[in-house]
């Protein structure tokens, strides 16, 4: 009877033991979005053709990417609705220029944002005062495969729609807009941020400020880039 239990015990972990080895080991980057001090005009424009792939091109290989928006910790002067809209808008523009549906949204939750538990969730947390928004990845490093991503933004911010007629001049120049922030976000699912002053126009850009609705459309760069992992 022993030698009965011992040998089950053995399979046991046996199994245990390939279970735990053929599970991938998954790798995480954060990106930072910091906020911008003060400077002068930027000298160059969307035109640049810069972009940066993150980790020799991982990318998500199964589309679209579904995720959920949080509406845990929101800040109490954005309804609810906006905050919806605003971040649909922000995934959509990335939509807009490769050939599949890249995007979809998939739920609204209550429930925080919690980098590693395998959802991709949008929502709201407390971050350094310098600190906008933060983007979680987790990838496969052996498939270069992306298989979650969190976004978190700052509630220490004032956060509101800083062009709400939607001509492209910031009427409301003392919110963090939304929509701007949450576009270069949602690029990083593929595109690492870009830090020359002279890729300052461009969505990726790894600064922002106040008032900045630029980020809301893409430039060359950030077409190109994202093109360049999931088609044109």
């Amino acid at each position: 009877m022993k030698r009965i239990l011992l040998a089950l015990l053995l399979v046991v972990f046996a199994i245990s033991i390939a279970h735990a080895a053929s599970k991938p080991q998954l790798e995480k980057i954060t990106f930072v979005h910091y906020i911008k001090g003060s400077q002068g005009k930027p000298t160059w424009d969307e035109n640049v053709t810069d972009y940066k792939l993150i980790a020799g091109g991982i990318k998500w290989k199964s589309l679209p990417i579904r995720y959920s928006i949080s509406l845990h910790g929101k800040p109490s002067n954005l309804d609810n609705n906006f905050v919806i809209s605003a971040i649909n808008n922000a995934s959509e523009t990335w939509d807009e220029y490769v050939d599949a549906n890249l995007y979809e949204m998939q739920s609204i939750t209550n429930e925080p944002v919690i980098s590693g538990d395998g959802n991709n969730t949008v929502g709201w947390g407390v971050l350094p005062e310098n600190v906008i928004a933060v983007t979680h990845l987790w990838y496969n490093p052996a498939t270069k495969e992306i298989v979650e991503f969190d976004i978190v933004f700052n509630t220490l911010y004032k956060w509101g729609n800083a062009d709400p007629d939607n001509d492209g001049i910031a009427d409301n120049p003392d919110v963090m807009d939304l929509q701007n922030i949450a576009t270069h976000e949602f690029g990083h699912n593929g595109l690492d941020d870009l830090r020359p002053p002279k890729d300052s126009e461009l969505t990726m850009y790894y600064k922002s400020d106040y008032g900045e609705i630029k980020k809301r459309t893409l430039g060359i760069g950030d077409i190109l880039g994202i093109q360049k992992l999931y088609g044109s």
